[in-house]
C-alpha cells in the first residue's frame, strides 16, 4: 500500500521547528501579508526518494521466490506474483497476481539510447531471485538487472548511456491500455504537468487525479491535465482494475502519462514531444515551444541535454532504479 504522507504543518517564518521535524517527510512555508491573506506556500523535502522508498519496499516474505525457465521466458513467483520476463532482451512480458493479470508489459524500452541488454543469466542472492544482463562494451553496454524478492515487491535497475551527444529525453517506457487506467495518486511535484523549460509553479505533496482526455484549452475543460510528464515523483499508484505501485530512490525523476493528442502550428513552434510506449519514467524530459518562439530559442531549459560518455564507462553509466507492487493492494 502508498504510505501515508506525513508532512510538516504550515507556520511562520519566526516558527520553531520541532524536535522531531526529521521524521517529516516535507515542509511548507507560506507567506501572508499584513491581512493575514497567503501570498505563496513554497515546499521543500525533508525525506529524500530513497529514505520514503525504504520505508515503502517490503523485501522479507514468509515463501520462497521460485524460478522455472522456457525456451524464451524466466518464469519468478514469489507471494503470489507471477512475472515472465525475456531470455532475450530482459522486457517484461506479463505479470499477474490472485486478481488476474497486471496490464503493465514490455518494458523497460530505453527512450533515445540502444536497447542492447543482451546475454542474461540467473542467480539467487539469499532468499532472492536475480536475472540480469551481461555489460559488454561494444555491443551491450546498458544493462539490467531485476531483483524479485519473497515478498513479491520487483526491483528493477537499469544503466543506460544515451545515443547521442544531445538528446531530448532520457528514461524508459512501458506498454499500458490507456481503456484501463482509471486514475493516479502520487507522491511528488503536482498536481500538474510539467515541461522542461516549465517547471515552475508545482508543490510537493500527495496528489490524486482521476484519468482524463483534456486537450489545453479545447472542451471539455477537466483540469489538471491527466497525460504529460510529471515532477519529482516519489511513487506512484496506478488505478486500473488491476492497481500497482511503482517506487524510486532516485532523485529528479518524472512520470509521463500517455500521450496528448499531437498538435502544431504553421510556424511548427509548438510541438510537443513524447517518448513511445504509454507510461514512462524519466531522468530527462522534453521542452516545449510558444506560439512565437520553438522550444529551443526560450533559454537555456528549452535546450536539448548533453550527456555522453565515448568510453561507455559502466560507472559514468545514468542509473535509475524503480520498486514495483503487483500485488493489487
Amino acid at each position: 500500500m502508498a504510505p501515508t504522507l506525513k508532512p510538516l504543518e504550515k507556520g511562520t517564518l519566526k516558527a520553531n521547528l520541532p524536535a522531531d521535524w526529521t521524521d517529516y517527510d516535507l515542509l511548507y512555508i507560506t507567506a501572508t501579508d499584513p491581512f493575514n491573506r497567503e501570498l505563496f506556500t513554497w515546499s521543500f523535502p525533508i525525506s529524500l526518494p530513497d529514505k520514503v522508498a525504504a520505508t515503502m519496499v517490503k523485501t522479507e516474505g514468509a515463501g520462497n521466490v521460485t524460478l522455472s525457465e522456457t525456451d524464451s521466458l524466466y518464469n519468478v513467483t514469489a507471494n503470489g506474483i507471477q512475472l515472465s520476463i525475456s531470455k532475450r532482451n530482459g522486457l517484461l512480458r506479463q505479470v499477474s497476481n490472485a486478481k488476474g493479470n497486471v496490464a503493465l508489459t514490455n518494458g523497460p524500452i530505453l527512450q533515445e539510447s540502444a536497447n542492447n541488454f543482451s546475454n542474461f543469466t540467473q542467480r539467487s542472492e539469499g532468499k532472492n531471485i536475480i536475472i540480469e544482463s551481461t555489460f559488454d562494451r561494444k555491443a551491450a553496454y546498458n544493462t539490467i538487472q531485476w531483483t524479485i524478492y519473497p515478498s513479491g515487491w520487483v526491483k528493477m535497475k537499469v544503466r543506460y548511456f544515451p545515443n547521442a551527444y544531445f538528446t531530448f529525453m532520457n528514461g524508459v517506457n512501458f506498454s499500458f491500455p490507456e481503456a484501463k487506467m482509471k486514475a493516479v495518486k502520487w507522491m511528488g511535484k503536482g498536481p500538474y504537468r510539467v515541461w522542461k523549460n516549465r517547471m515552475k509553479g508545482g508543490t510537493l505533496g500527495v496528489w490524486s487525479k482521476a484519468y482524463n482526455n483534456t486537450e489545453t484549452g479545447e472542451q471539455p475543460l477537466v483540469y489538471p491535465e491527466f497525460k504529460g510528464y510529471h515532477a519529482n515523483m516519489y511513487w506512484c499508484r496506478f488505478e486500473a482494475d488491476n492497481p500497482f505501485i511503482v517506487a524510486t530512490e532516485n532523485e529528479d525523476v518524472f512520470f509521463r502519462l500517455f500521450t496528448p493528442a499531437w498538435k502544431t502550428d504553421q510556424w511548427h513552434n509548438y510541438e510537443p514531444m513524447f517518448p513511445s510506449g504509454d507510461i514512462s519514467f524519466m531522468q530527462g524530459i522534453p521542452s516545449i515551444g510558444t506560439k512565437t518562439q520553438r522550444n529551443e530559442t526560450t533559454g537555456p531549459m528549452g535546450q536539448k541535454y548533453a550527456f555522453y560518455d565515448y568510453e561507455k564507462e559502466p560507472a559514468r553509466a545514468k542509473e535509475l532504479t524503480l520498486y514495483f507492487d503487483f500485488s493489487g493492494r
